[in-house]
């Protein structure tokens, strides 16, 4: 992202793409007792995808998958064997670009990204930016209309 276009990403195939809105909160909001495990993380990462998931036309969105951080065992309890963190934050983000080719019955096309990263954006952290401009955008965006 340029600073005179900080919120379009050149993806590798040449096509732009632009940030239309971004989502974020704490990962683990509401998490009062206990700790996460990489089942709560794939739950927490299925749902995200789920209720984002549009009646067809408006696409599946992409999840970013993140790294889990292994926590350090600090009970003899059992569950500590899968307890993990995903990264802080959670980013929701629709992107629209040009129309796709072929479809000639859309004004532009348009795919909902999730990440996570360690803190709030902005910056998009740079791990971030690279999945993103790596992004299959012909294969998973949506044509769109108003």
């Amino acid at each position: 992202m340029s600073a005179d276009h900080k919120y379009e990403i050149e993806l590798l195939t040449g096509r732009m793409i632009r940030l239309d809105g971004l989502e974020q909160f704490w990962t683990y909001g509401g998490l009062l007792v206990g700790h996460p495990s990489r089942e709560m993380n794939r739950r927490i990462m299925d749902d995200l995808v789920a209720r984002r998931t549009r009646p067809k036309g408006y696409g599946v969105p992409v999840l970013l998958e993140p790294l889990e951080t292994p926590v350090e065992k600090t009970s003899p309890d059992l569950s500590w064997s899968t307890a993990a963190n995903l990264p802080a934050i959670t980013c929701i983000a629709p992107f629209i670009s040009d129309v796709l080719p072929g479809d000639a019955d859309s004004i532009a096309s348009t795919l909902c990204v999730i990440w996570f990263q360690d803190e709030f954006a902005f910056p998009i952290d740079a791990h971030i930016k690279v999945e993103l401009a790596a992004l299959d955008w012909e294969s998973r965006a949506a044509g769109w209309l108003p």
